[in-house]
């Protein structure tokens, strides 16, 4: 045998294993040449690997190179086998998966991580074992190493691995959620969430989105007392299997979907049923025995919805049935899980007494996002995650048209400006944004990627779509593109040429779309001067931080539809303006007086006017604002404020404009001006022209809080604007709301059973506790949130139990913060920002996460990003470099896992743009203030 040097100094470790492997060969007549082939083959595979997997020889092995798994190794079925032992926190299981080599391959890799493997095989289709020389895993890039001894021939094989697990290692993979009964006991279940890279840690497997097999699962639950639930309806149990008291439950065989999809749930609830009315289809919602009479609301939106989505999409739910449940500790809002779909508590159970109108609202819309992904995300599937869009800006779009459908009159096209569009434009406005369409292949990457781009922005680009395509071809696109792709994987440009398809008018789709999806940020478009009916129009990309180094940044342009009405006509007008045109020319009547661009803001841009147009817009809301709808007075304020923050216009347009909002009784304007008018105030914290900042709110709120009172009366949307109003009042030190809000907690304190309407606890409980909260008070609204089994009622005395104006005791309530008894861990970056957000606690928060970080990071199961989102949360608002230092000196301190973070790069970005703002804009602001305290003329 020809043999290396290495090789041979290797012989002594190995000779008793070769001679097992050769007699066999020799007994069944191998010449010396297949002997020989043989043994240089595994000597060398034997002896470059590591017992860690990697490579002792110089050369990087495969599974050290590549994050991704090789595409020549396809996942056909796994038959899945779990036991959760709810007393020990442990759970065991086994899976055979059935696979395809599609060419000769001398190694496996699928995903582990967090899962003790125990046993490894592997067979061939005809039943044949496969020698195994090494299984081992290689924890960096969370693989599970399978190296035969020979190399794999193309075919069918069956790989079975064992392995056991611990249900406590986070909310995330398979988990135990603890609740307590109305007996005062307390109740352990087993649940799951998987996406986006999480379905390893419940079980090996071929954890990537571009793999789509069937599942069979099989689920043991205690017999007594418990249910099991899965993807699919139940097909058969065992009783006493595997020993007596258990059930085995066998599930039916699922349709094609990825490991993220899969779940698996043991638990003692109870649920609510319906048929939808189209298909038939059998609706249940779960919730626990103490809840179950909340179910109903979500239950009825849920049926109507997917009637609502199998008429729009015009294909059919592909399941014989769609269960919903609401969990305990569930880490996200809701996780859509095929025919399984999974929510927190507070976003499924509503109840009609004890509920507010926004979180009848939240239950409603994340439903609705939920179902939607039963067709965007489920049928058809991102091929990889840098298509993340696809599913949650088409799920984060189409969210609104089924509450639409059910609740018509909820004004949902008005308020997406405020849920999506708003938001998201201000991020994107920054250097660290990113494309729609954003490389990552790293977990901590691909987490990174489920924010405001993904969802808020692909809904925005959509909406825009919608409306230049039109309704019916929009949807006819989205029909054929569903159709084409069901139970398989697109990428972006299958969309588009779906699109393009339908377009009658044969409308490039691609061509215009890339300009949105796969550049950062967004244009503002420059309007010159109105001239005998003649209007000109540049467009520029725009930022926040206006011209500071811009000859540093990356120059885009945009395919823009560009829209508007004039002072003669409400009629919409439309046109193109091309990536590729330096200037766009239209004309309108000569006796026009104004013309508003960007109609209802459904495009996803900016509009400067020239100083004339703004005053006239000015002088139109403060005489006449209804002549514009709810949506282009949020337009013209939210564009006013923006370009003022970078440096087109000044301050004074803005906060002039916003004056009218004396007479606006609207949400959607309301909100858009207090959001931007609330930055204004953070910046100016800590300065001079504080006081006449609030003085000019407070001659604002003043008529605000008269019309809208107390009285929780008007319709939905009323509803929710009285009690925004009502704590913007409060919060601006508004005398008669404070107290109002005291007089009521205190008569509260003394009765639990005093009513306060469910849309005003929040201001009450918040306000009320800072105006006349003691610790006695404090102690009594903790005991009444631990003995609350209303989740949402719970989040609502978090805020009042983080508003006290003591030091000691929020100190006292950060630590019942961390130790994950009274407050859930689900709920601490909800509880430290309600304790950021009272005046004497900010300053409290930070210094605890700063001393304590990696306590915080355990409490995020070591999720860095978690806490990275909790500091750019914590300090949005700082203004000093010192401030800049300690968050800097903080993540140079804990540096970033994987690869740079770009949470961590929007942070301090956003410090250096508040320092940049108070240099740039404080004395315009402060000019503006002394020209109205000594004046009653406010116009510019």
């Amino acid at each position: 045998v020809s043999l290396s040097s290495r090789q041979l100094v290797a012989m002594d470790m190995v000779t008793m294993v070769i001679w097992v492997m050769v007699l066999p060969f020799m007994a069944q007549g191998a010449d010396i040449t297949e002997v020989d082939q043989f043994l240089t083959e595994y000597l060398e595979r034997a002896l470059v690997t590591t017992k860690e997997g990697r490579s002792n020889v110089g050369s990087r092995k495969p599974w050290e190179e590549d994050v991704r798994l090789p595409r020549h190794i396809i996942p056909l079925h796994y038959d899945i086998y779990l036991h959760p032992d709810l007393e020990t926190d442990l759970f065991s299981g086994h899976v055979t998966i059935q696979i395809e080599v599609t060419q000769p391959s001398q190694h496996l890799l699928l995903h582990t991580k967090d899962l003790n493997i125990t046993r490894t095989e592997l067979t061939t289709e005809d039943g044949h074992q496969v020698d195994i020389l090494h299984a081992f895993e290689f924890g960096k890039n969370q693989f599970w190493v399978i190296q035969p001894v020979a190399t794999l021939k193309s075919g069918k094989y069956f790989l079975l691995i064992k392995f056991t697990g611990s249900l406590t290692n986070g909310l995330d993979g398979f988990y135990k959620s603890v609740y307590t009964n109305n007996k005062g006991r307390e109740v352990a279940i087993a649940t799951s969430k998987f996406e986006p890279t999480s379905a390893r840690k419940a079980f090996p497997c071929f954890d990537e989105p571009s793999f789509k097999p069937t599942f069979s699962v099989s689920l043991v639950r205690p017999t007594k007392g418990y249910i099991a639930l899965s993807n699919m309806p139940v097909q058969k149990e065992l009783p006493n299997t595997p020993a007596k008291g258990l059930t085995t439950v066998i599930f039916a065989k699922s349709v094609p979907m990825v490991t993220y999809l899969a779940c698996f749930i043991v638990c003692d609830f109870e649920f609510e049923e319906t048929f939808t009315s189209n298909h038939n289809t059998r609706f249940r919602v779960y919730a626990t025995r103490e809840q179950k009479h909340r179910v109903n609301y979500s239950l009825d939106v849920g049926a109507n919805i997917t009637d609502y989505f199998e008429s729009y999409f015009g294909i059919p739910y592909p399941l014989p049935k769609q269960d919903m449940i609401a969990i305990p500790d569930f880490s996200s809002g809701a996780m859509e899980h095929w025919g399984l779909i999974t929510y927190r508590e507070t976003t499924l159970l509503y109840d009609q007494l004890e509920s507010s109108s926004a979180n009848q609202q939240r239950v409603a819309t994340v439903v609705s996002h939920e179902l939607a992904h039963q067709w965007f995300g489920n049928l058809v599937t991102l091929a990889w995650w840098d298509d993340l869009w696809l599913n949650e800006g088409f799920a984060s779009y189409m969210e609104y048209k089924g509450v639409k459908h059910y609740h018509p009159d909820w004004e949902m096209d008005a308020q997406f400006l405020l849920l999506d569009l708003h938001p998201v434009m201000d991020l994107d406005s920054t250097l660290h944004s990113h494309p729609i369409i954003q490389k990552a292949t790293h977990p901590e990457q691909i987490y990174e990627l489920f924010d405001k781009i993904s969802y808020q922005k692909g809904a925005s680009v959509l909406r825009m779509l919608e409306n230049f395509m039109g309704p019916e071809q929009f949807r006819n696109g989205v029909h054929l593109f569903l159709d084409q792709y069901k139970y398989k994987n697109a990428v972006t440009d299958d969309l588009w040429k779906a699109l393009e398809g339908v377009s009658e008018e044969q409308l490039p789709i691609k061509q215009m779309m890339d300009t949105w999806t796969r550049q950062m940020g967004y244009p503002v478009l420059h309007v010159e001067d109105l001239h005998q009916g003649k209007l000109t129009i540049r467009q520029e990309r725009y930022l926040n931080n206006g011209h500071k180094n811009k000859e540093n940044v990356a120059k885009f342009s945009w395919d823009v539809p560009l829209t508007w009405i004039t002072s003669e006509t409400n009629k919409t007008s439309f046109q193109m303006f091309g990536q590729t045109e330096d200037k766009l020319r239209i004309a309108v009547p000569k006796t026009t007086s104004w013309v508003k661009f960007n109609v209802g803001q459904l495009g996803y841009y900016r509009v400067n006017y020239p100083a004339k147009a703004w005053n006239n817009f000015i002088d139109l809301l403060r005489t006449q604002h209804t002549i514009f709808s709810p949506m282009d007075r949020a337009s013209l304020l939210n564009d006013a404020f923006a370009l003022a923050e970078s440096g087109h216009i000044t301050y004074t347009v803005p906060l002039t404009m916003a004056e009218y909002l004396v007479h606006e009784t609207h949400l959607v304007p309301i909100k858009t001006a207090f959001r931007k008018l609330s930055g204004i105030e953070s910046y100016l914290e800590n300065m001079d022209t504080i006081g006449l900042f609030k003085s000019y709110l407070e001659n604002i709120l003043e008529q605000m809080y008269t019309r809208v009172g107390w009285a929780d009366q008007g319709t939905h949307v009323e509803k929710l604007t009285r009690s925004y109003v009502l704590k913007k009042a409060c919060k601006n030190g508004h005398n008669q709301c404070n107290k109002q809000a005291g007089e009521l907690l205190l008569k509260w304190i003394d009765n639990e059973s005093f009513p306060i309407p469910a849309n005003l606890r929040t201001t009450v409980y918040k306000y009320g506790m800072a105006a006349v909260g003691t610790e006695e008070i404090w102690g009594t609204m903790l005991h009444r949130f631990v003995a609350e089994k209303n989740a949402d009622c719970k989040l609502r005395l978090i805020k009042g139990l983080a508003s006290i104006q003591n030091e000691k005791v929020l100190q006292k309530f950060i630590k019942m913060a961390t130790n994950g008894t009274i407050i859930r861990v689900q709920d601490f970056h909800y509880t430290m920002m309600a304790i950021h957000h009272n005046p004497i606690g900010s300053k409290i928060v930070w210094k605890f996460v700063r001393t304590n970080w990696k306590k915080v990071e355990n409490l995020f199961s070591g999720k860095q990003r978690k806490c990275n989102r909790l500091v750019k949360s914590l300090v949005d608002a700082f203004t000093t470099k010192k401030e800049l230092q300690e968050v800097k000196e903080l993540f140079k301190k804990y540096p970033a896992k994987g690869e740079k973070s770009r949470t961590r790069e929007q942070t301090i970005e956003k410090i250096i743009y508040n320092i940049n703002w108070q240099a740039d804009h404080f004395e315009d602001i402060k000019t503006f203030f002394e020209r109205r305290g000594t004046s009653d003329n406010s116009s510019p």
